[in-house]
């Protein structure tokens, strides 16, 4: 699972550049070769991306991007990444929050980030689901999300009232899977909505459940009760 995940997150971090409907990355988006080094380089000069994730959202930056750095000097170069985006490397800020949705949290927060002054050139966001996932969360989920394009994404209310300048991308997960049964199967109708849900609204998706669901051959091996490890 984390050879496909070090591979479909150059897609998941290069794709605002390109994308002008939603995009769906998965298990099939796994090719590193075949992303184009002026994608590479676009990215690094126009990306600032703010990431939210607890433990299972780590394959991404961690166990994804940092791997590929440990792999060979030329990768440590070619796929650097930081905090500040500062020596050429990409902008990837990486915070431990997850999404809360008893009190909503999740969303106050991302709003305070993005209405701070500090915060001005911030044009990527991704949230992804952690173990705390519960199929009556997803549909308020998919509202919150929706509520911060409409204000925040491209000719959002407050790109249009001159509130912000930068438009935001926003990036859709579905949520690991989980090593019990029962709930296994609630994480896979919450993640058909979500998907649904972003086919219909041509939004980006990061489809992890999917990628997790098949190892880097391409075969699928969900019926094992993956749990995002």
């Amino acid at each position: 699972m984390k050879k496909l995940v070090v591979l479909t997150i150059l897609m998941v971090l290069f794709l605002p550049l390109t994308a002008q409907n939603g995009f769906v990355i998965d298990h099939t988006t796994a090719d590193i070769h075949e992303i184009p080094q002026n994608w590479i380089d676009s990215a690094k000069a126009k990306l600032k991306i703010r990431y939210f994730r607890r433990s299972h959202g780590s394959h991404i930056d961690v166990g994804g991007m940092a791997a590929l750095r440990r792999f060979s000097s030329e990768y440590a170069e070619k796929y650097d990444y930081n905090a500040t985006g500062s020596g050429g490397a990409l902008f990837l800020s990486t915070i431990w929050h997850s999404l809360d949705f008893e009190n909503e949290t999740w969303v106050q927060l991302t709003r305070e980030y993005l209405d701070d002054a500090a915060n001005a050139e911030i044009n990527v966001v991704m949230w992804a689901w952690s173990s705390n996932f519960y199929l009556k969360d997803v549909d308020q989920y998919l509202i919150d999300m929706e509520a911060l394009i409409a204000d925040y994404g491209p000719n959002g209310s407050k790109i249009l009232n001159g509130e912000r300048n930068v438009p935001v991308t926003f990036i859709f997960h579905t949520a690991c899977g989980q090593k019990s049964l029962s709930r296994n199967e609630l994480v896979f109708l919450g993640n058909q909505k979500i998907r649904q849900h972003c086919q219909e609204n041509d939004r980006i998706l990061f489809d992890f459940n999917d990628i997790e669901n098949y190892n880097p051959d391409g075969e699928y091996f969900g019926d094992g009760n993956a749990d995002g490890s």
